[in-house]
């Protein structure tokens, strides 16, 4: 279903060209920030804001290759559902938006925060695809601080 925000484009030109791209590209672009959202409202969500983004560029995307348009949208995509995700991070952790503009850290140290948190969710999913055995045998070693002779006899019990 082509999306209302396409359809309020007022020249035909404009409007058949930009539902061109979003027939094209769409399921890349939905693909992308599901991958980052896990969530398949946020992720459509991202899709419309990340047309609103294209369609203010349009002219630009007029003169570009054919070839260029679907990695364009797709990292279009994916910064906008990287905004949102960390938007709904902040949400999470209690930050005030005081504190959001308050932060004065360096862009290197925001890139370093961003891909920390990136790493602590790629660990979380991929801990939650272990079998249970093997997580308690992570969780036994980590939190407790149990000798691995004691992990391996408890798991042998």
């Amino acid at each position: 279903m082509i999306p209302m925000i396409l359809m309020a484009i007022e020249d035909d030109a404009d409007r058949a060209f930009m539902i061109n791209l979003y027939e094209q590209c769409h399921k890349a672009m939905y693909r992308q920030a599901y991958d980052i959202l896990r969530d398949h409202g946020e992720a459509e969500d991202a899709v419309q804001d990340t047309l609103v983004k294209l369609i203010g560029r349009m002219a630009a995307l007029r003169t570009m290759p054919q070839g260029q348009l679907l990695p364009y949208a797709v990292i279009a995509a994916k910064s906008t559902a990287i905004d949102r995700w960390r938007r709904r991070k902040k949400e999470r952790v209690g930050a005030s938006e005081d504190f959001a503009e308050g932060w004065s850290a360096a862009p290197e140290e925001q890139l370093g925060a961003f891909i920390d948190m990136e790493r602590v969710d790629l660990l979380s999913r991929g801990l939650e695809k272990l079998p249970q055995r093997d997580r308690d045998i992570l969780m036994y070693r980590s939190h407790r601080a149990v000798p691995w002779t004691d992990v391996w006899r408890r798991q042998r019990k």
